[in-house]
């Protein structure tokens, strides 16, 4: 019986690590989705090399 319920602790922590792996992996792929989807929208704002703060004034 001893035995038993050190499998079935031992199964159960076991599982909720292998739970939290996977939420830590999606929320990971979720963050890289994201960054992607910035990266593809780019700035909305773009400055050119010679822009001056108060140019055109």
């Amino acid at each position: 019986m001893p035995l038993d319920t050190i499998k079935l602790g031992f199964v159960e922590k076991l599982e909720a690590l292998a739970h939290k792996c996977r939420v830590a992996v999606e929320r990971q792929e979720e963050r890289e989705r994201e960054k992607k989807k910035l990266q593809a929208i780019g700035p909305l704002f773009r400055e050119s090399g010679d822009a001056e703060e108060g140019a055109g004034e």
